[in-house]
């Protein structure tokens, strides 16, 4: 459960600090092996897995994230299910990362914060700051979505427009936060953001009473490979399951960096949060995806419409980006790249956040 920045040098836990002295990311190796939490606890959220995560955080901010559905979707295909984390309480799964970041920053005496974001990480600490009476200011690039913008806004968060790419936000983020007026609450930076979204995977654990053969996530800078990286090799120390699930990971072809293995100049997409041409952690994810026996997918922009209407056909209205997790599994399955057996393909983000979006591809 060492604290570890990418030289393998061992940082002890401070809150506020969230990269090595070698300018890198800072990563929990492991999770502690703790005791599953009872199907009859009252508590919902993601805060009754606490005795998993590798530090102790201070009081809860909640706003009741976590225990999102995992429902069936025989239209899909045989034995495939839907974890709803669009249904979280800012719509996206970010919430559940957020939840534990802002709880340890007001924990170490945080009370101004400032994140970089292309739209739902940056509309989901607006609201935890909301609820932990913390200040918060959000840099957003010139182009976000006006619908995650307004709920950002509306939370009481300062939105700054930043001119240029989403490189260009983070840029102007660090450049602000080195003025020492702010911690910084990066979803992208941050250690404890990857062991809130961990908590993804335990709950399709607990709810399947089983891993699945086959995992499928979206990614942009690559949370949900590092989650669930380490919640499922936490399952597999515990005895809790026989073998690690198959990851499949997808981006849009517009702009795919980790599959590619490089860094890309950023397309236009619908998908347009992942659209992020430099993952602070994509060595990390990387090696996240090698373990899980992992496969990376990018599709186009066809594809990601297509697999957006056939959700809401069914009554799942998320954002392209969410969706491109059933195009990327189409795809995967078209290419052999799935196992045969039970698959969860996770849905992230409620298509209310992107109003522009969702109307061109609906033409209304």
């Amino acid at each position: 459960m060492a604290l570890i920045d990418r030289a393998g040098a061992v940082h002890d836990w401070d809150a506020l600090v969230w990269r090595g002295l070698d300018g890198s990311p800072l990563t929990f190796t492991d999770l502690r092996v703790g005791v599953a939490p009872s199907p009859t606890e009252c508590d919902r959220t993601v805060w009754r897995w606490r005795g998993w995560w590798p530090v102790s955080i201070g009081d809860a901010v909640t706003l009741g994230e976590g225990d999102t559905p995992l429902v069936e979707a025989p239209w899909l295909g045989e034995d495939v299910h839907l974890k709803l984390d669009n249904l979280n309480p800012t719509g996206s799964f970010k919430d559940r990362g957020v939840a534990l970041v802002v709880a340890a920053l007001r924990s170490a005496g945080a009370t101004r914060l400032l994140e970089d974001s292309s739209g739902n990480g940056g509309s989901s600490m607006a609201a935890y700051a909301a609820a932990a009476g913390l200040t918060a200011r959000v840099l957003v690039p010139e182009g976000t979505s006006s619908g995650k913008v307004a709920a950002t806004r509306a939370y009481g968060a300062e939105v700054v427009m930043v001119p240029g790419s989403r490189d260009d936000t983070s840029a102007e983020a660090l450049r602000q936060v080195g003025s020492g007026d702010w911690a910084y609450a990066s979803h992208a930076w941050h250690p404890l953001f990857p062991v809130g979204v961990a908590t993804q995977a335990l709950e399709i654990w607990a709810q399947l009473g089983r891993a699945p053969e086959t995992v499928v996530v979206v990614a942009g800078g690559g949370s949900m490979v590092l989650g669930h990286d380490l919640a499922w090799r936490a399952l597999l120390s515990a005895g809790l399951i026989d073998v690690l699930p198959r990851l499949v990971m997808v981006q849009p072809a517009a702009c795919a960096p980790l599959v590619l293995g490089a860094v890309t100049t950023p397309g236009k997409t619908i998908a347009e949060g992942t659209a992020i041409a430099r993952p602070v952690r994509g060595v990390e994810v990387l090696a996240a995806l090698r373990r899980l026996n992992g496969v990376a997918v990018a599709t186009d922009e066809a594809a990601i419409a297509q697999a957006t209407r056939q959700l809401v056909t069914h009554g799942h209205y998320v954002e392209p980006t969410a969706a491109n997790a059933v195009a990327g599994w189409q795809q995967a399955v078209a290419a052999g790249q799935t196992a045969a057996g039970t698959t969860v393909i996770v849905l992230t983000g409620s298509g209310h956040k992107t109003p522009d979006a969702m109307a061109s591809i609906f033409a209304v």
